[in-house]
């Protein structure tokens, strides 16, 4: 299957928020590029009928497209893939896959540092953790999922939905590595059941090193155009049934129904691009207080937790040469973090969408209460009441983003130990089998356990928490005593030192 002359256009596989409308720019499903919508973008230079982006029946390009994710995350990708051949091999980006370089790599074999490039299959390493997902369907449950709802409140509303929804992950067809997940579409106006297949045995075939990598560094990797080597090259292997299995030595190459193959004809300007992937969600939709909230507080944090860990392992990096893949492949993460968040908050505030986005929202309300109709259906103080509800649930965001940032991803260790959870969740059953299925979970924990080992510094995991516990203490002390002002204007020296003043206190207590 070859994409040519594929207007901008993005296509998400798989999406929290999408939209049918059309524009040159914008997100759909799969199976929502159909009817209209696929004559339009037909119109425009498309030359992909509708079955051949989604179908059930037959190999299309849906089939092709993959995200990477952790180990048992099917539904949390980080990472958008490709088959690119009849037998198993992926293409990705580096950056993406150079961690797991980085957690294979020995002193004798530094993949990080000098790449990797399998000459045949038997040289081809498992990358242990990492896991390759392919869509199966995607199908609207909305009517199944919404049933008996009508006249429903909370919390009355979220218990049918969730036992409706339960309902539904009983319809699909279960097989080996083949799990499910409703998802709700703006804020529960529309239901889709997505069934993905993973893929848990992974290799390396081919990445080259770090300086090309990553050439350019991070600042490079947000601008075109790039000049990098960023990609890698990996092959899924299956069992002889071809169907997904764990590592073992005996699995074969996947043979997969769909791959895209290369066009050497290169584009011309105005030529039709579709994007094929697995952003996770958009929030295109997002009224002004919460993309104030979003940009200014929360993207600001990752701004700032990224450049602490940028500067400490760059630091770092500077002052060793024995853990050169280490601290680079950490700093390059770190790096990457940072110059998207500040990219999008420079972004926001040049562009000022915030105050865009405020006025479009006056003209719906003066819509809305010019109408009496409109009033009973929407509300007179609907942005009002949506405003007053996000500075609630502003709080419960926050802690969670501070959870993950900190409290579950500021010190390796912690990760780490969190690996260890279904071992121990085996260990607590009583069931026949109990003891080859630790045997089988030891046997995936062990390389993980060598590699975590091998380059693991304790004091670099403490020093880390402590300057990350100092970044929450901060943006704790904002939310609590409201010195944190709109459009990420700073607070005062003297609220903050109040501030500061005052949680000491309420600390101490």
């Amino acid at each position: 299957m070859t994409i040519s002359r594929l207007k901008i256009l993005l296509c998400g596989l798989f999406v929290l928020l999408s939209s049918t409308a059309w524009a040159d720019g914008d997100f759909w499903l799969p199976n929502q590029i159909q009817g209209k919508l696929h004559r339009l973008m037909k119109k425009d230079g498309l030359r992909l009928n509708e079955k051949d982006i989604y179908d059930i029946n037959q190999a299309c390009l849906t089939d092709a497209i993959l995200s990477l994710s952790s180990e048992d995350g099917t539904f949390t990708p980080f990472a958008s893939a490709s088959f690119i051949s009849g037998e198993g091999l992926v293409l990705t980006n580096y950056h993406c896959v150079m961690r797991y370089l980085e957690h294979m790599s020995t002193p004798e074999h530094d993949y990080v540092q000098y790449g990797c490039w399998a000459t045949k299959r038997a040289e081809e390493s498992p990358l242990f953790n990492l896991q390759v997902n392919q869509l199966v369907s995607v199908q609207d449950v909305t009517s199944d999922v919404t049933k008996g709802t009508n006249g429903l409140k909370e919390p009355e509303l979220s218990k049918q939905v969730n036992r409706n929804a339960a309902e539904v992950m009983k319809t699909f067809q279960k097989g080996r590595g083949v799990d499910g997940k409703v998802y709700s579409l703006f804020g529960g106006q529309q239901y889709v059941l997505a069934v993905l297949r993973s893929f848990k045995d992974v290799r390396i075939v081919a990445a080259p090193p770090i300086s090309l990598g990553k050439f350019g560094g991070d600042t490079d990797n947000w601008q075109w155009p790039r000049y990098s080597a960023d990609f890698a090259v990996l092959r899924v292997y299956a069992n002889a049934d071809n169907q997904p299995s764990s590592y073992n030595k005996e699995n074969q190459p996947y043979r997969p129904e769909a791959f895209l193959t290369l066009s050497g004809k290169g584009v011309k300007e105005n030529d039709f691009v579709m994007v094929a992937g697995y952003p996770s969600q958009t929030r295109r939709y997002v009224p002004s207080f919460a993309l104030d909230k979003i940009v200014f507080q929360d993207t600001q944090a990752d701004a700032d937790i990224a450049k602490i860990k940028l500067d400490f392992y760059t630091k770092r990096k500077e002052n060793t040469d024995s853990l050169y893949s280490y601290y680079n492949v950490r700093a390059g993460g770190a790096g990457n973090v940072y110059l998207r968040s500040i990219g999008e908050i420079s972004g926001v505030r040049e562009a000022d969408l915030v105050a865009k986005r405020a006025k479009e929202e006056q003209e719906l309300t003066a819509w809305i209460l010019a109408d009496e109709a409109r009033k009973q259906r929407y509300g007179a103080d609907l942005c009002a009441d949506m405003k007053e509800t996000y500075s609630q649930l502003t709080k419960l965001n926050f802690t969670e983003q501070m959870l993950q940032a900190v409290a579950l991803n500021g010190a390796d260790v912690i990760p780490f130990a969190g690996k260890f959870e279904k071992l121990i969740g085996i260990a607590g059953q009583n069931r026949k089998n109990r003891e080859s299925a630790m045997k089988g979970e030891l046997r995936k924990l062990r390389p993980l356990t060598e590699s975590f080992y091998r380059n693991f510094k304790l004091e670099d995991d403490k020093e880390m928490m402590k300057q990350l516990l100092g970044i929450y203490i901060q943006r704790r002390y904002d939310l609590l005593f409201g010195c944190f002002e709109a459009s990420g204007e700073a607070c005062s020296a003297w609220n903050r030192y109040v501030c500061r003043q005052s949680l000491c206190e309420f600390t101490a207590a």
